[in-house]
């Protein structure tokens, strides 16, 4: 058949050929004598002993290694990878792909031979951190290393950083004792990518609306969270706050809750009060009488006011006295465990205490206490006229010389003055001027005395002034 085979790698001279290179050999033939035939046209061919896996990644074309992409849908390319193997083309490699969000699952999947781009299967999630790598295979199953680790982030929109406000250190119930306040939060989270170290700004906004006083503020918040107003704020006042936070590409977050504060920088007293019933020397219809009196003020902020009744017939209040405290309305009534004794008379006061022990009292009852009888009352002009008017009854007798008897009946305990005056209008006499309990009075003027001696005979107008009211009888002196 005329065919020489020589298997090379019997040959102690084959193994030092480098692999995967192509080699170039010739042949020519001598015989016995040693005559050379010429040598043969070139020939060759490519020594490749085993399979080479071909070469690893090593770099992304896009996204570049913690790349943000502004797209939720995109693809993955990258340079292809090199084989050493003759006649393995890179249009033979596929790729292998392993792509994880940070945290979540792991997802592989593969290119098609001679692709250098895989595009991503899902949609990515937006401000999410992705973990992926790859690795080159030839057509005989050889594989590569994996590629390092690479990361990209997805930012397809432009979002505000966000400011958590359970982290402000003002909220509905802050009460600041101080008239230059430190305000402060933390966790501003800018939720764009590689934004978490842009500059940012608060803009703060504080009104004050009792005071007509709205204030607005501009600050740098690159590391300093805090915030204190350059202006006092306002004793015994209720505020306003919000605040949203701006980056410096001009993207701004929405502005907080509104926060209601209130400022209290120094325990206050209440204020005193008046008392309405029982007046100073009242007759009460029963023994278990209503007590009633104004509110007190308290100029401190959601400060409770407590109120407290004594009673006793001791006008020191040394002895037996009935205490009933705990009272938050301006009305109490005593109860059967209190009833008074019919026909006694009692002293009574009362005072109002806030939560600091403040304590202020109604009308200076602490100073002079107020009383009043219990038990029924009988006289009938009193009854008749409980209506809260007075009654000046006619004069007796009329015409009069040296005596006249004047008659006259109060709803509650007044201050009265009784007065005469001529027909000129001029006020001759002053027969009384103080303090008279509910009921008939009755007022005898004696002009016999020395001082109404020089009193003329006439008419005269008798007036009695009852608070604001004003009652007239005519009288006529004869001589």
């Amino acid at each position: 058949k005329n065919e020489i085979i020589i298997q090379l790698n019997l040959y102690p001279e084959f193994k030092q050929l480098p692999e995967n290179n192509k080699i170039y050999y010739q042949v020519r033939a001598i015989d016995k004598n040693a005559l050379k035939s010429e040598n043969s046209l070139h020939k060759s061919f490519y020594l490749n002993t085993k399979n080479e896996a071909p070469g690893k990644i090593s770099q992304m074309v896009f996204p570049a290694d913690s790349q943000i992409v502004k797209s939720k849908e995109f693809s993955l390319f990258w340079k292809a990878a090199s084989d050493k193997d003759p006649g393995n083309s890179e249009e033979s490699i596929i790729y292998h792909i392993q792509i994880q969000k940070e945290n979540g699952k792991i997802i592989n999947d593969s290119t098609s031979a001679g692709m250098t781009h895989w595009q991503l299967p899902f949609s990515a999630e937006e401000n999410a951190k992705y973990n992926y790598k790859i690795r080159a295979i030839d057509a005989y199953g050889a594989a590569s290393e994996w590629s390092k680790t690479f990361t990209f982030w997805v930012d397809a929109e432009v979002e505000a950083p966000q400011l958590q406000e359970e982290y402000l250190s003002i909220n509905d119930t802050t009460i600041f004792s101080e008239a230059y306040p430190v305000i402060r939060w933390t966790n501003i989270k800018n939720v764009d990518p590689g934004s978490n170290n842009a500059p940012l700004k608060a803009e703060i906004l504080i009104n004050f609306p009792d005071q007509d006083d709205e204030r607005i503020y501009l600050q740098d918040i690159s590391s300093n969270y805090t915030f204190q107003d350059s202006l006092p704020f306002y004793d015994n006042s209720w505020g306003y706050f919000k605040i949203r936070i701006i980056r410096s590409d001009s993207i701004y977050s929405d502005w907080s809750n509104t926060i209601r504060f209130g400022n209290d920088f120094y325990p206050e007293s209440p204020s005193s009060f008046n008392i309405i019933s029982p007046v100073l020397g009242q007759d009460t219809l029963n023994t278990l009488p209503v007590f009633k009196w104004s509110a007190s003020e308290d100029p401190d902020l959601n400060d409770e006011l407590m109120y407290t009744i004594y009673i006793s017939e001791d006008s020191t209040f040394y002895d037996d006295v009935i205490i009933i405290d705990a009272i938050y309305d301006t009305e109490y009534q005593l109860d059967l465990d209190d009833e008074l004794y019919e026909g006694s008379r009692y002293f009574w006061k009362i005072s109002v205490e806030d939560k600091q022990g403040n304590r202020a009292w109604g009308s200076q009852s602490d100073y002079i206490p107020w009383w009043f009888n219990a038990g029924e009352v009988y006289d009938d002009d009193t009854q008749k006229y409980n209506d809260g008017k007075a009654i000046l009854y006619p004069l007796k007798p009329n015409p009069f010389s040296d005596k006249v008897e004047l008659s006259f009946s109060l709803p509650y305990y007044s201050s009265c003055e009784l007065s005469v005056f001529n027909l000129r209008g001029q006020k001759v006499a002053v027969l009384f001027n103080e303090m008279k309990n509910r009921g008939r009075h009755t007022f005898t003027w004696n002009l016999g005395q020395k001082k109404f001696s020089h009193l003329s005979a006439g008419m005269y107008i008798f007036t009695l002034g009852v608070d604001k009211q004003i009652l007239r009888q005519k009288g006529i002196l004869i001589k």
